[in-house]
């Protein structure tokens, strides 16, 4: 058998083959046992993270409205320029 080095594990995950839901499992326990080993929460980290996207999304939402535009006439790099201007504005949460 040879040894398969981390990062092409992840390269792996990004095609689609019967073994990807089975990879990805396997690094969603490794960040998970990632985070105790640092003496953090994953599940609370994770729920920090949700409600920060929230956040973001919804101030996305509120600019898209100012502008008078509908979301669903936005393309893909101008969902990225809100998403990059409402991160610019919003502090990262401790």
């Amino acid at each position: 058998m040879i040894p398969v080095q981390p990062g092409q594990r992840v390269r792996g995950l990004f095609t689609h083959n019967d073994h990807t839901a089975i990879e990805f499992g396997d690094l969603l326990f490794a960040v998970v046992n990632w985070a105790r080993h640092l003496q953090v929460d994953p599940e609370a980290a994770l729920r920090k993270a949700n409600h920060k996207f929230e956040r973001r999304f919804a101030a996305m939402e509120a600019l898209i409205a100012q502008r008078g535009r509908a979301a669903s006439e936005l393309c893909i790099e101008e969902w990225e320029r809100l998403w990059v201007e409402v991160k610019a504005r919003t502090p990262e949460e401790s």
